[in-house]
């Protein structure tokens, strides 16, 4: 039988407590909390005859309409039951036989363009688009997938330093067809990916196959949902010019710009070199007439980014993996292994990888990165060091960012 080491810092209690728990959740959780009650959110949404579409921006979210204690009808989070805003008289009226409705905020100042590129980091494609952005003097908001954040970690953590980046989920799924738990995990593991990577973390949200246009916007109702209960923000777009249909040697019409966009892009999941005739069409064009080019951050107050790690990174994937709620290859048995004190580096995977380079010990607080053991032999053991690096290549999708230092012992779970 293949058996997966998890090393985890911890004391037998904490031990217990990451047995017993069902989910991993961020910090600071909302009312309602469980990974279930976005699906409960939008199946109660899809009773309404047409769930409502209010205000005008990039961003989106879903308030819950009640009235307040002066029957004034008020948009709620539905999750905490925070006040957001207050409707107006043709809002309430928009919104009487729903209970609900899609809120969009965050409109771009006039003669502005954002541009956004999804499905990087891609190792061919986002260093041209990236040397065209500098040359041209233009910044871009980047929405990463967190399995290509993994195998371009160098790229990854230049974006992060250059760049604007979001979250666009673990593997590219669509959010909606998924469980409420499948649909959290989609999300987590990818920040754990990019603060494991380039100690970066972000509130910023793109759906995959996702939509501006008011249809669009009500089957995203899911993803939207799971966004904001984990205390992210939706970002959408205004035009886009579906650049992924078209193949290399054909040319992307350019749109004359008549007032402010969030142009909707391309780095990654094909080839991308007429994006990149675009983008310099589309950034000519717009100096000429004078737009200003933002990052989508740029539209919301205080800051959507920070650098660093938290408990939830630093463990995540052990612990999700603990507990069943991402799928383990057959005949995986998961080992944890409950350190203390010091050990020695263990080099082995040096010549079996097949070159993915993982991020530097001093990069990750206590963590490093572990491997089944049907493709090594037994668990490796880095203690914290300046510039230390090895490869690997997983026998599973992704690798799991664990604590690792010290004597173990172990507990196996079926």
């Amino acid at each position: 039988m293949t058996v997966l080491v998890v090393v985890l810092l911890a004391s037998l209690a904490t031990l217990d407590f990451v047995v017993h728990q069902k989910v991993i959740t961020p910090a600071q959780l909302p009312l309602h909390s469980d990974a279930d009650y976005p699906r409960q959110v939008a199946t109660e949404m899809a009773r309404c005859p047409e769930i409502p579409v209010l205000g005008d921006g990039i961003f989106q979210r879903v308030l819950q309409v009640r009235p307040d204690s002066a029957g004034q009808d008020t948009g709620l989070d539905p999750f905490s039951g925070q006040t957001i805003r207050r409707l107006t008289s043709q809002e309430t009226q928009a919104v009487d036989q729903c209970g609900y409705a899609i809120d969009l905020y965050g409109q771009p100042p006039d003669k502005t363009i954002a541009l956004i590129y999804d499905d990087g980091p891609n190792a061919t494609w986002t260093p041209q688009l990236l040397s065209i952005l500098q040359q041209l003097h233009v910044p871009a908001s980047f929405f990463t997938i967190g399995e290509d954040v993994l195998s371009n970690q160098d790229l990854f953590k230049y974006l992060t330093q250059h760049e604007m980046v979001g979250n666009h989920t673990l593997h590219h799924r669509d959010v909606n067809k998924l469980s409420g738990e499948q649909a959290r995990q989609e999300l987590l593991m990818a920040d754990h990916a990019m603060a494991a990577v380039g100690q970066y973390q972000t509130k910023l949200f793109r759906q995959p196959y996702g939509g501006d246009d008011p249809d669009s916007l009500r089957r995203n109702v899911m993803a939207i949902l799971v966004a904001q209960q984990l205390g992210k923000i939706t970002v959408g777009d205004t035009l886009d010019p579906a650049d992924f249909r078209y193949p290399a040697g054909t040319t992307i019409p350019v749109p004359e710009l008549t007032k402010s966009e969030a142009v909707a892009l391309h780095d990654g999941g094909g080839d991308r070199s007429a994006m990149l005739g675009f983008t310099i069409k589309l950034i000519q064009q717009g100096q000429a007439k004078g737009y200003r080019f933002i990052t989508v951050d740029q539209l919301l107050p205080g800051s959507v980014v920070s650098r660093g790690q938290t408990v939830s990174d630093t463990a995540g994937y052990a612990l999700l993996w603990l507990q069943g709620s991402v799928p383990r290859p057959a005949g995986v048995e998961v080992v944890l292994v409950v350190h203390s004190g010091d050990c020695q580096p263990d080099r082995r995977h040096g010549a079996a990888g097949s070159g993915r380079q993982l991020p530097a010990a001093s990069a990750l607080p206590a963590t490093d990165w572990v491997a089944p053991r049907s493709r090594h032999s037994a668990h490796r053991c880095f203690q914290r060091g300046e510039g230390h690096r090895a490869n690997y290549s997983p026998d599973i999708p992704l690798g799991l960012p664990v604590c690792a230092s010290g004597r173990s012992s172990e507990r196996r779970f079926s």
